[in-house]
C-alpha cells in the first residue's frame, strides 16, 4: 500500500533509537591496540559495541534524519 511504509533509510524495527544518541559514548577497550601488555582504548564512536555495524557517516545521517544536528542546536 502506497504511503504506509517507511521512507528509504528509515526503520521502525523494534522502536529502536537511531543515530549517535542511541547509547552514551564510552571509549572501547581493545587488547590489540595497546602497548606493553596494557589494553588500548579506541576513541571512535563506530568502535562501540552499540554502533559496530555502522560507520560514523551512517550515524550522522540518522542524526540528521531525526533533526539532531549536534550540540550547537542545543546551545542556540
Amino acid at each position: 500500500m502506497a504511503g504506509s511504509s517507511p521512507s528509504f533509510g528509515a526503520t521502525t524495527f523494534g522502536g529502536q533509537k537511531n543515530g549517535s544518541r542511541a547509547a552514551a559514548y564510552a571509549p572501547t577497550t581493545d587488547a590489540e591496540a595497546g602497548v606493553s601488555g596494557q589494553a588500548g582504548k579506541l576513541m571512535s564512536i563506530s568502535a562501540m559495541p552499540a554502533f559496530k555495524s555502522k560507520t560514523f557517516e551512517e550515524l550522522r545521517f540518522e542524526d540528521y534524519q531525526a533533526g539532531d544536528k549536534g550540540l550547537f542546536d542545543v546551545l542556540m
